[in-house]
């Protein structure tokens, strides 16, 4: 489902968590709404529409995707330099969907760029779509290689989480731990690989022992079964990696079962999963792309500017990582000499890449690659208070 709307109206719609860009507010919009993209000395002018899982599983972390590109995207505006429409779509945390929203939006010529932020089941399904239609897809989180692997269309500002789990593992070990289980889910592809082959290998890497390995589907409710084994063998530490609120019941699984070691894990367990755990969650050690204690001054100016919008609210690292894959975006705009089209988009996309220069929430400036992807740095955080905390770097 769509929606096209001046920006302030996306951001009073999600402020609520609950997505509500449904019923009277999608009515009556089709994809021939949007006007031709233009680029004048006075402003840059096109609709940018975007792909996130608004609802369903992983909603938990589309509603900060949102967030956070509207952010840009108002930023942007007030600056003076741009007149931008943001056209939300959900892909309701499924692939399917996410392939009709993107082939909506590709049928509207006057569409030169396009936005996803969200599972990789989801971005695996439309690279390929983007692809072969020719148009430029930047993605966010989306950390599967087989994202960018579709080609020159197809662009990632997020960094692969397996880039972040070696310092994970070794701040684990220098806080004692020695041994682990493992659970995670085995029908995403990113988190399967991070389960498969990632993780245990970052943990044999600085020595400590895996002693359990469970994989479950992303349909699973129940885990008290794996809980029981895991603590009848009693690791150290427990990594937990699902896609979205799962993980909250796989780590009250393992407390019903009298486990108290501490949880590891990864971005999924980033946003609005811990938070609802409370005390419960206290002592999980995780690494992600963001922290609101960033010392960097686009960081910062970030930070600041998210909590005047969002009621002093903390942003999260998914909003950071829509911020920034926007940012991108906005930097090849300003490239581009005369119309914005698509192609002349890839073009601008590909030279930001290989020059590096954008400043973004995550990075001062971000690490870009020229093979389409990124490079910066995660962090690894503690929750505790019911909230994170940044330990490293």
């Amino acid at each position: 489902m769509k929606h096209r709307v001046p920006s302030r109206l996306v951001r009073w719609a999600v402020i609520g968590v609950t997505p509500v860009l449904t019923a009277a507010m999608l009515a009556g919009c089709s994809s021939s709404d949007s006007e031709a993209p233009t680029s004048s000395d006075a402003k840059i002018s096109f609709t940018l529409p975007v792909i996130f899982d608004l609802t369903g599983p992983l909603g938990v972390y589309g509603q900060s995707d949102l967030l956070g590109a509207q952010l840009a995207v108002d930023l942007a505006n007030k600056s003076g330099e741009f007149d931008i429409t943001l056209e939300v779509h959900d892909s309701a945390s499924d692939p399917n969907t996410a392939l009709s929203e993107a082939n909506e939006i590709i049928r509207n010529r006057n569409l030169p760029v396009m936005m996803f932020g969200g599972g990789s089941q989801q971005a695996v399904a439309i690279a390929p779509l983007a692809q072969s239609s020719g148009i430029p897809l930047v993605a966010v989180q989306s950390y599967s290689a087989g994202v960018i692997d579709q080609g020159d269309f197809v662009f990632r500002a997020s960094t692969p989480q397996e880039f972040f789990y070696p310092a994970l593992a070794e701040y684990a070990a220098s806080q004692g731990i020695k041994t682990n289980a493992l659970i995670y889910q085995n029908d995403s592809p990113t988190i399967k690989d991070i389960g498969d082959r990632v993780w245990p290998a970052s943990a044999k890497e600085v020595g400590i022992e895996v002693v359990k390995t469970f994989s479950a589907p992303g349909s699973q409710t129940d885990f008290s079964s794996f809980a029981s084994e895991i603590a009848a063998a009693n690791p150290d530490s427990v990594f937990v990696s699902f896609g979205g609120a799962i993980n909250a019941n796989v780590i009250q699984a393992l407390h019903a079962a009298g486990w108290q070691g501490t949880v590891l894990g990864g971005p999924p367990l980033a946003g609005n999963v811990l938070p609802p755990l409370g005390a419960e969650a206290d002592g999980t050690i995780y690494t992600e792309t963001f922290s609101p204690a960033t010392t960097t001054e686009s960081g910062k100016a970030f930070v600041e500017a998210f909590k005047a919008a969002n009621d002093g609210k903390l942003p999260d690292s998914f909003a950071a990582e829509t911020y920034d894959g926007v940012q991108v975006i906005l930097a090849a705009a300003k490239l581009i000499e005369g119309d914005l089209t698509r192609e002349s988009f890839k073009e601008a996309l590909q030279k930001v890449y290989s020059e590096g220069k954008v400043s973004g929430a995550t990075g001062d400036p971000l690490v870009l690659i020229p093979e389409r992807d990124s490079r910066t740095p995660g962090v690894i955080q503690v929750f505790r208070d019911g909230r994170p905390h940044l330990v490293s770097p």
